[in-house]
């Protein structure tokens, strides 16, 4: 789990830039450590940050941002107080920033539940 934990966390920008691997790798290691340990609710929030950081990038589509909301939701019915959970909805939930200031415009279409 501790290693699909550091590729989740590093750096956006090797994201940006198209290599997804990283990412990718750390989503197969959290749902082995999930496989393990159904009840791990840091490998559930830790996959819903990773799942996020696909959608954030392009990776996936809907269904991945559908995945990360689920994972997220189900470390916070395992451990409440999941800070790490806690934080994968915070950004899950705002939309991303433009120019480096808060948009104020129309809500992101990606956001709004069909």
């Amino acid at each position: 789990m501790l290693r699909g934990r550091q590729l989740a966390k590093r750096n956006p920008a090797s994201h940006a830039s198209g290599n997804h691997s990283d990412v990718e790798l750390a989503v197969q290691l959290l749902q082995r450590a999930i496989a393990l340990d159904p009840n791990f609710a840091d490998a559930y929030a830790w996959l819903g940050y990773a799942l996020h950081q696909q959608f954030k990038y392009a990776v996936g589509g809907r269904a991945v941002l559908d995945a990360a909301i689920a994972n997220t939701d189900k470390a916070l019915s395992l451990d409440p107080t999941c800070l790490v959970a806690m934080l994968a909805k915070t950004f899950i939930s705002s939309p991303p920033a433009t120019s480096g200031r808060a948009s104020t415009g129309p809500p992101d279409a990606r956001f709004e539940r069909q």
